[in-house]
C-alpha cells in the first residue's frame, strides 16, 4: 500500500471517529437529558423480541369463555313451590321448603363469553328471600416471559354494570312476601388491562372505521373434539365524539352450531361501562337478544330469516326518530354503505359457514367448512387459505 492511501485510510478513521464524539450527548445537556428521557419506555410499551405463539397458547391466554359458578342460598320458599333460575344456557330450579325454613341449592355453573352481558332471572311462585351467590372461576393462563402476557389475566364481575362486592363475585338478593317474585339483572365478566394496553377484542382499537370486520379466525387443532373448531368474527361500530372505539359486534364460540347463524349469539363488546353507556342497544325480546345498534358514527340493524342474519350498516343520517312498540328503529332511508351477511349455505348440517361482506356492489366471502370424514377444517378468506385437521392432538 502507498503512503498517501494509508495516510489517507488513517484520516478517514478518526475523522469518523471523531464523528462520533461530537455527535454524543454531553451527560448534564439537554440534549443528554432528552436522550436519557427517549430511552425510557413505559412498560408495556416496549418492543420485545418476536416470539412464536402456537394457536393453542393465544387461544388459551384469551380464552373464548371463562366459568362463572353460581349457587342460591338461603332460600325461603313455600313448601312444593319452585324457584327457577336462568343464566346464559344454565337453568337451576329449587324447590322450596317453607317461607320460614331455609334451604339451598347445589352448585352450578355457566360458560361466558367476556364482555359480554346476560341475563339472569329469578322467577318464582311463592318466594319469601333468597340469595345468589356468583363466583368467576378463571381458567388456567400460560405465562409469557415478556411483554403484557407475563402477568396473568385479571377478571371482574359486574352486575348490571357495577361491579359486584368483591373482585371476582357478587351477591343478587331476591325478597318479597311469600309470593310471585320476578327479576332480571345484567351480568357480565370483564378481562381487566392496563390502561395503555388495548382489549384482546379490539373493542378498544379506534382504528376501526364503522363497518370494519376481521376474517373468521379458527382455534388450534389440539382438541380432543374432532368435530369442533374455536371461531371468532367481530365488526366494529366506530368511533364516539371524542375519537374512542365505541366497541364491536362479535361472534366468538367453540363451534358451529344452529345459533351462530341467528342473531342469538351475536353480542356487543365494549372496552368500559362509559362506552357501553354511548352506544344504544335494541333487543328484540326480554331475552336480550340484538335487533339493532345505535351508535355515533353508524347504525346497524340486524335482520334475520331463515338460516342467515344480515348485518346493515347506515349512515345516522339515514335513520329518522321514528320506533315501534317495541322500541325498533322503523324509519330507515337508502341503501347500508356495507352489508355483513352471516349465512349456512348447507342448510341440512351445521358444517359450513360463510361470512359475507358487500360494500359497493363487491362482495367478499369468508367460508369456513367442517369436513367430518377427514375431521378438518378448511378456512378461506376470498383468497387466502387455511386447511388444520383436528384429529391431531
Amino acid at each position: 500500500m502507498k503512503i498517501s492511501n494509508l495516510f489517507i485510510s488513517v484520516l478517514g478513521a478518526v475523522s469518523a471517529f471523531a464523528a462520533t464524539l461530537v455527535a454524543a450527548p454531553t451527560p448534564g445537556s439537554p440534549e443528554g437529558a432528552r436522550s436519557a428521557l427517549a430511552s425510557v419506555v413505559e412498560p408495556g410499551r416496549g418492543s420485545h423480541p418476536s416470539k412464536r405463539r402456537d394457536p393453542w397458547n393465544k387461544w388459551a391466554k384469551n380464552p373464548i369463555t371463562v366459568r362463572l359458578s353460581l349457587q342460591a342460598n338461603n332460600v325461603y320458599a313455600a313448601t312444593n313451590s319452585t324457584v327457577e333460575i336462568t343464566l346464559a344456557d344454565s337453568h337451576l330450579t329449587v324447590n322450596g321448603r317453607s317461607c320460614t325454613d331455609l334451604t339451598n341449592s347445589a352448585p352450578s355453573g355457566v360458560n361466558m363469553n367476556l364482555r359480554r352481558e346476560y341475563l339472569l332471572t329469578v322467577v318464582a311462585t311463592n318466594l319469601q328471600s333468597m340469595e345468589m351467590d356468583l363466583q368467576v372461576q378463571p381458567n388456567w393462563q400460560p405465562i409469557s416471559t415478556s411483554g403484557k402476557d407475563e402477568a396473568p389475566t385479571d377478571y371482574s364481575l359486574w352486575v348490571d354494570r357495577s361491579p359486584g362486592s368483591t373482585i371476582t363475585g357478587g351477591q343478587v338478593y331476591a325478597s318479597t312476601n311469600c309470593n310471585y317474585y320476578s327479576n332480571v339483572w345484567r351480568i357480565e365478566i370483564r378481562d381487566e388491562k392496563l390502561f395503555h394496553w388495548y382489549a384482546d377484542d379490539n373493542s378498544d382499537d379506534p382504528s376501526f372505521a364503522p363497518g370494519d370486520g376481521t376474517g373468521i379466525e379458527i382455534g388450534p387443532g389440539k382438541s380432543l373434539n374432532t368435530n369442533q373448531t374455536a371461531l371468532d368474527w367481530s365488526v366494529g361500530v366506530g368511533r364516539l365524539f371524542d375519537g374512542a372505539a365505541a366497541g364491536r359486534l362479535r361472534i366468538r364460540e367453540t363451534g358451529l352450531s344452529r345459533r351462530i347463524y341467528t342473531p342469538t349469539n351475536l353480542y356487543f363488546t365494549a372496552s368500559s361501562t362509559n362506552v357501553r353507556g354511548q352506544v344504544q342497544l335494541v333487543t328484540s325480546s326480554a331475552d336480550g337478544v340484538l335487533r339493532q345498534v345505535k351508535a355515533y358514527q353508524t347504525f346497524v340493524d340486524i335482520i334475520a330469516v331463515s338460516d342467515q342474519t344480515t348485518l346493515n350498516f347506515y349512515r345516522p343520517s339515514q335513520v329518522a326518530t321514528n320506533k315501534d312498540q317495541n322500541g325498533v328503529y322503523t324509519n330507515i332511508t337508502g341503501s347500508p354503505f356495507v352489508a355483513w351477511l352471516i349465512q349456512n349455505p348447507e342448510p341440512s348440517t351445521t358444517n359450513k359457514l360463510y361470512i359475507i361482506e358487500t360494500r359497493n356492489g363487491v362482495s367478499l366471502t369468508n367460508s369456513l367448512v367442517y369436513t367430518p370424514a377427514s375431521t378438518t377444517n378448511f378456512l378461506q378468506h376470498t383468497s387466502i387459505q387455511v386447511h388444520r385437521n383436528l384429529s391431531a392432538l
